[in-house]
């Protein structure tokens, strides 16, 4: 899906509007559909859904917050399914448990972690 860059833009024919993008980010966060995937389809995702992240950011304006947090459950859900054991589990596993309710400061640490485990 494309990142939608003007508010109130959908391509016609196209499912890009910001609220298909969170809910596609949503179902895809369900372990019914991780489960589905490989090992590199899982990483693949991570690293699309970081790529996407990135651009949101760009249009922080359309998106919003909660935008944001959709993408960074999406990757933390998928850090800790690749990597149960990796350094920072207990902050992702509280992100994941209580995304809707971090602070600016939290989301800011969440973010650096998801996309330090990208390079």
């Amino acid at each position: 899906m494309k990142i939608q860059e003007k508010e109130g833009y959908v391509e016609k024919g196209k499912h890009s509007s910001v609220l298909n993008f969170e809910y596609i980010e949503l179902l895809l966060s369900n372990d019914k559909f991780l489960n589905q995937l490989s090992l590199k389809e899982q990483e693949e995702l991570r690293k699309l859904t970081i790529e996407k992240y990135g651009e949101k950011l760009k249009h922080i304006d359309i998106y919003g917050i909660d935008g944001i947090k959709k993408s960074l459950l999406l990757s933390s859900i998928i850090i800790n399914k690749i990597e149960p054991n990796n350094k920072n589990n207990q902050q992702i596993k509280d992100f994941i448990k209580n995304y809707n309710f971090i602070d600016s400061k939290e989301l800011e640490n969440i973010s650096k972690i998801n996309v330090q485990h990208e390079k």
